[in-house]
């Protein structure tokens, strides 16, 4: 082992685990910075030609998009960043590629230090430095406030995606060996992961963790009793939550009867809104990078507006966007650009063999179905994240032939 090599993965992991948006300016992350140190990657002919085959697309959709009209700062400005995003992405599959010897003690490790920050938040709840790991809430509006913990992150649904590989690569290690410390492993990660109260995180969550059930199933024609087990606390505890009267059983029964306003501007509203930005320049092409800001002022502000006039006013909401990243896709890039991203999300599923490993199965599975109820098209850790599915770090999870599965 390349001590050097191996120090800089563990600080590089609490880089992006931990202090990701420290004294950095949105959507700029730590990990755009420190991928900078990686410029190595970048001069390789596998770079070469995916910057040539990524420019080439730019400049298709740039000649048409400047056709049918743009503001071109927002557009140029945007496009650039997406092209960081792109490099830093890069950066980052390479550099897990290359330092995968290090990766199970780096989440390891990772899944500790989220919850030594956790014992610190709890211990500053109380105090006038509370604000900087808990944010208050009120789900329902009717003034019953909870605090969501949200780490560093600038708010505690990003910190619960952030999580999402150590919550995963931590159940994965308990259902290998049913143990106390793989027990104490997975609670170290995913009670801060909890605390958030990310409805979000939790919901693609349970799909990632189905999909495993099914696809074990079709595999080995059984289910393990550990799966059931799970199942049937997951089951207790949102039972429990919902006997409760409170604000956060109020907003499970909103979310089940479809009256969440949050849970709907994240699902359908921004894709009827999406389309409906791309419908104003080109359904097949969308309306640009950068210019949902400028044709939501037509589209997005008008539909929030008539319920609420003065929440979704100018000075309530000064920056138009979609929380959705396949709505963004959809606006910005319209039904091409929908299927070009689906199909190189399938083409990676299948060219990089995530549905042999479990790690991968299920970080793409939530991935997938993250991004279809949530998330954005600038999110550094949601891009590191898709790294992370096509990338086989950890072999202990690959799936056998074997009848036990991941034992």
């Amino acid at each position: 082992m390349n001590k050097k090599k191996a120090i800089s993965a563990y600080l590089l992991a609490q880089g992006f685990f931990i202090f990701n948006f420290i004294g950095i300016i949105t959507p700029i992350a730590v990990t755009n910075v420190l991928a900078g140190f990686g410029y190595k990657y970048l001069l390789t002919k596998q770079f070469r030609n995916i910057m040539i085959s990524l420019f080439t697309l730019a400049i298709v959709y740039g000649l048409i998009h400047f056709y049918l009209g743009v503001n071109v700062v927002y557009y140029l400005r945007s496009t650039a960043y997406y092209f960081l995003l792109f490099v830093s992405s890069f950066i980052g599959f390479k550099y897990l590629q290359a330092n995968r010897e290090y990766l199970d003690g780096v989440f390891r490790f990772s899944c500790i230090s989220t919850f030594a920050l956790f014992v610190i938040g709890l211990a500053l709840y109380e105090s006038e430095f509370s604000s900087y790991f808990w944010k208050y809430h009120d789900f329902v509006g009717t003034g019953n406030v909870f605090k969501r913990y949200q780490g560093l992150a600038y708010e505690p649904s990003h910190y619960a995606l952030i999580v999402t590989p150590l919550v995963i690569y931590s159940f994965l290690k308990l259902y290998q060996d049913f143990s106390i410390k793989h027990v104490l492993l997975f609670s170290a990660v995913f009670i801060p992961a909890l605390a958030t109260i990310s409805f979000g995180f939790l919901g693609a969550f349970f799909i990632g963790f189905l999909v495993v059930i099914t696809f074990a199933y079709l595999k080995y024609r059984r289910i393990e009793q550990f799966f059931l087990l799970l199942l049937f606390t997951g089951t207790l505890g949102s039972a429990s939550v919902m006997v409760l009267n409170d604000g956060l059983s109020e907003r499970v029964g909103k979310i089940f009867g479809g009256d969440d306003t949050s849970v709907n501007g994240r699902t359908y509203q921004a894709f009827y809104l999406g389309y409906k930005c791309a419908a104003e320049r080109s359904l097949i092409f969308g309306i640009g990078a950068g210019q949902i800001k400028l044709i939501g002022e037509d589209v997005i502000r008008p539909y929030y507006s008539a319920s609420d006039s003065e929440g979704y006013s100018k000075e309530n909401w000064p920056v138009l966007a979609l929380p959705n990243a396949t709505a963004e896709t959809l606006a910005m890039y319209g039904i091409l650009g929908l299927l070009l991203r689906f199909g190189l999300q399938f083409y990676l599923f299948i060219r990089m063999k995530v549905y042999q490993n479990y790690f991968n199965l299920f970080l793409f599975s939530f991935m997938f179905s993250y991004q279809l109820m949530g998330s954005f098209f600038t999110s550094t850790a949601e891009a590191i994240l898709w790294v992370m599915c096509f990338i086989p770090m950890f072999p202990q999870f690959k799936i056998t032939t074997k009848k036990d599965g991941l034992r």
